[in-house]
């Protein structure tokens, strides 16, 4: 039996020996245990399509992500923590780098695509009785 499996994988060598300082992973991916794209990073760019409101103790197991509407944008190089969304301006702010969405679809459709090639292997499983 023939099994496609893909590792997703980049060579790092050229960077590790010091060849290059670049690494030659540009994007990420970010996966909930349930296998939803939470987030992707590209380059200095970081956008979540879904977020954990409850960040406490067993909360993150116990509720659900919440599924956005529009992405929220972050630019790590000036907010490597991820918190300018909580400021007065940030509305503005995306709306003017709002022209960085159509990166975010593109690296969300990449993915995807690799997916015709490289399905899941399995479900995400799940503490919750299945309903008859």
């Amino acid at each position: 039996k023939n099994y496609n499996v893909h590792l997703d994988g980049y060579n790092q060598l050229p960077m590790l020996t010091g060849k290059t300082e670049e690494s030659a992973r540009k994007e990420f991916a970010y996966w909930s245990d349930d296998g939803d794209l939470l987030a992707i990073r590209y380059d200095r760019w970081k956008f979540h399509f879904m977020i954990q409101e409850h960040e406490t103790g067993l909360d993150v197991w116990r509720y659900p992500f919440t599924k956005l509407r529009v992405p929220l944008i972050f630019d790590l190089k000036v907010d490597p923590l991820e918190r300018g969304d909580g400021g007065m301006g940030y509305d503005k702010w995306m709306y003017d780098r709002s022209y960085v969405l159509a990166l975010a679809k593109r690296e969300a459709a990449k993915i995807y695509k690799s997916f015709e090639k490289f399905p899941p292997r399995m479900k995400a499983g799940s503490f919750v009785p299945k309903e008859d």
